[in-house]
């Protein structure tokens, strides 16, 4: 999962599993036991089992820059968590600090059966406009 952006368009892809969540509409929330991964089309086709069908290209939405508010890509073990426990999704908005998103995650790590896969997010939430400058949000 990843995202790219610039002052017009903001592209968020994904290809196999993960989270994304943008402007609070889950686009993808994929916490499968097998997912597609994309390091396996540089194996050989002899390598892969016959059945496996991959798909060629990421997934993509693309949207206007000025039209993203909230968006949040993770790794498959926040994905296997808000599956667990979708409450949890709203701990990802609203950090104060550059530091409260991490102690948000380690405190839902320490629940048994959370982030028990790896867990990587980043977050992007856009500040109101009413907000004074060097304030953070």
């Amino acid at each position: 999962v990843g995202f790219v952006s610039d002052h017009k368009e903001t592209t968020v892809f994904w290809y196999g599993d993960g989270f994304v969540s943008l402007n609070d509409e889950i686009l993808l929330d994929d916490n499968t036991a097998a997912p597609h991964c994309v390091a396996y089309l540089l194996l050989d086709k002899k390598y892969r089992h016959k059945q496996t069908k991959l798909p060629r290209h990421f997934t993509t939405k693309r949207i206007r820059t000025t039209s993203v508010h909230r968006l949040a890509i993770a790794s498959d073990g926040l994905a296997q968590t808000i599956a667990q426990a979708p409450q949890l999704i709203d701990g990802l908005w609203g950090h104060t600090s550059k530091m409260s998103l991490q102690f948000w995650l380690n405190r839902t790590a320490r629940e048994p059966h959370y982030c028990t896969d790896d867990t990587t997010i980043i977050v992007f939430e856009r500040k109101p406009t009413d907000q004074k400058p060097g304030a953070t949000s």
